[in-house]
């Protein structure tokens, strides 16, 4: 296991997780010792902390939901179990950054009425449509999808228009939540709500200090006065459900990269793909026109390569742009285009911020050579229980992470994907991810010949069958073939000739 890097922590929750990490590194030393280290080195020193640093406090250390963590002795429990120069002195560092970060969020960007979108939307009239349809029914409605899905853009346009299309609309306000926001942390609701007092006409003295007393206030102003409120980028439930007014007859208008699922009352507006049409349109115009119309393969090819997605599109565009001497088919690689243009540091942050058993599970499913994985493989490949498997998969699939096709399988866009190959093998040990390689093709290989065994009437049915039916077994091997193909070649044990003709792979 690697030193786990305070730097990279988001919150004391997430430096916490660290320091956990870094006591399994150390042998899981008990808290008492862990104490004892800390009294003697402190003793030493000729500091009087020493008779108050107990196992209980040291524990406390360890326990997530804590409000504050002193320095001093956070640094003097990472020595206690890791007491290499410097590295100590850098979880000081991440504990004062998680602090600044703290008091930045309370610096909220609100506004009475509705920004200036930046950009119009391109295409998405089917879920333009629904968005236009949910907000004349009142109530929250979250736009969600990966980063760079075009959400800001077209909420706003369907806030704008819900806003002209109802003059009795007496109250508008907006704010920016910087919930994924690289340079800054999430906007705190109560920073949140005193801006819109504000704007609401409260005198600043008279805005309560007490979140609820907050909360209170502004469900009062906005019961009887019908009201639209604009709020970008949330983070969670948590960043929003305090600013949803009170008001029948008010809307709301969300955007996330997250489902936010817990959120009462909440109608959703996912943002995928673009269609063929939408992705070339946007490419015609951001490119340019006869560049595109010029090799319409090309453009099509270049669309697919980055799933359709717009801000992957756009930072081709203004790539092309840069370059007008050449052709469309001259960029090669639109992957690694889109991701240097700004795509990566989205996703980095993205992934960042998921738990850490989520985020290890999707670095994982990296490693999977095929374009859709089933729930068993994934298990196979994580080493976790089903159950515990399911949880991280909706996990991911409401982070816009990981897709949920029809027939129930899973699937990583082609940029997170690529994201990922190279985030894995800089967070995780080789050792760890050629364990997770070999039971994923184990399973693979063990489910196979399972399969052939029940389809096969001549040879006896396996005990425990994890495919009872010939049905079972079928509809195992359609959805699975292309994979079996796919991992037969990745896995270098798999080079018998009687294993290629099992799975289909020419003998050299």
């Amino acid at each position: 296991m690697n030193l786990p890097d305070p730097t990279e922590a988001l919150g004391l929750d997430d430096l916490v997780t660290r320091l956990r990490q870094l006591k399994a590194h150390a042998c899981d030393q008990s808290y008492a010792s862990i104490a004892r280290t800390v009294n003697r080195a402190w003793r030493r020193a000729g500091r009087p902390e020493a008779e108050r640093t107990n196992k209980s406090t040291v524990a406390g250390y360890f326990t997530y939901g804590r409000r504050r963590l002193d320095e001093d002795l956070l640094v003097a429990v990472v020595t206690a179990l890791h007491p290499e120069p410097d590295y100590p002195e850098r979880w000081r560092h991440a504990l004062r950054a998680i602090r600044g970060d703290a008091a930045a969020s309370m610096l909220a960007d609100t506004r009475s009425g509705l920004p200036e979108p930046a950009t119009a939307p391109v295409g998405r009239r089917r879920e333009s449509k629904a968005l236009e349809r949910l907000l004349r029914r009142r109530g929250p409605v979250v736009v969600c999808g990966m980063a760079g899905a075009g959400k800001t853009a077209l909420a706003l346009h369907a806030a704008h228009h819900a806003a002209a299309a109802d003059p009795g609309v007496r109250i508008q306000l907006s704010a920016d939540l910087c919930g994924s926001d690289p340079a800054r942390p999430p906007a705190a609701a109560g920073a949140v709500l005193a801006g819109f007092l504000r704007h609401l006409g409260v005198p600043a003295h008279q805005i309560p200090h007490d979140f609820a007393a907050r909360v209170d206030t502004y469900r009062a102003l906005t019961e009887e006065v019908p009201a639209l409120v604009f709020l970008d980028d949330a983070a969670d439930e948590d960043a929003v459900e305090a600013l949803i007014p009170a008001g029948r007859d008010s809307r709301t208008v969300i955007t996330s990269r997250h489902r936010l699922s817990g959120l009462r009352d909440a109608e959703h507006v996912p943002l995928g793909a673009l269609d063929s049409h939408d992705a070339i349109t946007l490419l015609r115009g951001a490119a340019g026109a006869d560049r595109v119309d010029a090799d319409p393969a090309a453009a099509n090819w270049i669309a697919a390569r980055v799933g359709r997605h717009p801000g992957a599109l756009a930072s081709i565009a203004a790539y092309l742009r840069a370059r007008p001497d050449w052709r469309l088919a001259d960029c090669a690689q639109p992957v690694a285009v889109a991701l240097a243009g700004g795509l990566r540091t989205a996703l980095a942050v993205s992934v960042a911020r998921l738990p850490v058993v989520s985020r290890r599970v999707l670095g994982l499913l990296a490693l999977h050579p095929g374009t859709d994985i089933g729930e068993d493989a994934v298990a196979a490949l994580t080493e976790l229980p089903p159950a515990d498997t399911r949880t991280h998969l909706a996990t991911l699939t409401r982070a816009h992470l990981v897709r949920t096709r029809p027939d129930g399988r899973f699937s990583l866009p082609e940029l997170v994907r690529e994201h990922l190959r190279e985030l894995v093998e800089l967070e995780e040990p080789a050792s760890l991810l050629e364990a997770a390689r070999i039971r994923l093709f184990d399973y693979y290989r063990e489910t196979a010949a399972e399969a052939v065994s029940v389809l096969n009437t001549s040879h006896p049915r396996p005990v425990g069958a994890i495919l009872p039916t010939p049905d079972d077994a079928g509809r195992w091997m359609a959805a699975e073939y292309a994979n079996l193909l796919l991992v037969t070649a990745a896995d270098p044990r798999a080079g018998t000739q009687a294993e290629r003709r099992r799975f289909g792979r020419p003998a050299s």
